[in-house]
């Protein structure tokens, strides 16, 4: 079904209510489409997953650290209704039930829209059939801790010195050199998907 949209219509029971959504499907041989009604889709990247690096290094900003579980994670990019990339994501199967978030960025010019939240809503359902729980690292930043925890996250653990052992330069983050990696944690549960509701 190459090039070809296919449009699935289907009610939710959301609180006693039932819902009407309408979402649309696209298919290739390279993609794995969510397209919503605001046409905004979500790729999944099956090739050429080091044209998105820019927007990578925006996450993670030391190729070589990248290059550990691109290959090995499933990547997924939002576009757009004019085709630019707004915002990646790199999931890896950890193993014991638990997919870790790797990587996660928006470019600069759509940052604080809320699109790095709808790619969270979108990837932790489509992995709850997969996964149990979904965990993500990141540095003692306040506003990424901030955005995660608004997200469904909760403190797990950390993994000390993880930034100043494992990187060739000291990661700066709000003015402070980060050191710790602190691991958040979420469970997973199938929802409906993060689109706006026709009327």
């Amino acid at each position: 079904m190459f090039g070809s949209n296919l449009i699935l219509y289907y009610e939710i029971d959301n609180s006693q209510e039932k819902i009407s959504i309408f979402i649309s499907f696209y298919y290739s041989d390279d993609y794995l489409c969510f397209m919503n009604c605001n046409n905004m889709r979500i790729d999944k990247i099956q090739t050429n997953k080091k044209e998105y690096l820019d927007m990578l290094l925006l996450a993670d900003e030391q190729e070589s650290m990248i290059d550990k579980y691109l290959e090995k994670g499933e990547m997924f990019v939002m576009f757009n209704a004019v085709n630019e990339a707004v915002c990646s994501a790199v999931v890896t199967d950890e193993g014991c039930d638990i997919c870790e978030l790797k990587n996660l960025a928006v470019t600069p010019q759509y940052q604080r829209r809320g699109y790095g939240k709808r790619m969270i809503n979108y990837l932790c359902n489509h992995y709850a059939d997969k996964f149990r729980y979904m965990t993500v690292g990141t540095g003692d930043s306040v506003k990424t801790v901030s955005f995660y925890e608004s997200c469904g996250f909760s403190y797990s653990h950390s993994i000390p010195d993880f930034f100043t052992h494992s990187y060739d330069h000291l990661i700066i983050e709000e003015g402070k050199i980060l050191k710790d990696m602190l691991y958040f944690k979420k469970a997973l549960f199938s929802i409906s998907p993060d689109i706006e509701m026709q009327k």
